[in-house]
């Protein structure tokens, strides 16, 4: 388990990214509400660029809700001394790697096989044309 001085470490980084990933937030909510109010573009092509301005801020803001969705679960498992020990396997987390990634909640090699299994189901049952998974 992290020590208490390499968790007051890690908290304090959280704590640092929670507000600066609210601001961004805001700062893309105050974006997303002047296209809002553009909205009288005068041909095809503004319209078109505002509605993809439009769809791409909304597209970070989901980026940075998921991030801060982590970053507070990280301080939650910290106030309820989880901190450190991998959401997976139960073992302790190395703190080079919460220094690198502080919401992390699994070690490398759980980690490592989780994204792989995302992977997996993403790619869907088979690569082969419809009919021929039988």
């Amino acid at each position: 388990m992290p020590t208490s001085e390499q968790i007051r470490e890690c908290k304090a980084k959280l704590e640092e990214s929670r507000r600066n990933l609210t601001e961004e937030m805001e700062h893309l909510r105050e974006s997303s509400a002047a296209l809002d109010e553009g909205q009288g573009a005068s041909d095809l092509a503004d319209a078109s660029q505002a509605q993809y301005d439009k769809q791409f801020v909304g597209r970070l803001s989901e980026t940075d809700k998921r991030l801060l969705d982590r970053v507070n679960a990280a301080l939650a498992r910290i106030n309820a001394k989880d901190y450190g020990i991998c959401v997976d396997c139960g073992e302790e987390i190395p703190f080079r790697r919460l220094l690198a990634v502080p919401y992390g909640e699994r070690c490398v090699a759980c980690q490592e096989i989780a994204e792989r299994d995302a992977k997996n189901r993403s790619s869907g049952p088979s690569n082969e044309p419809a009919g021929f998974d039988d």
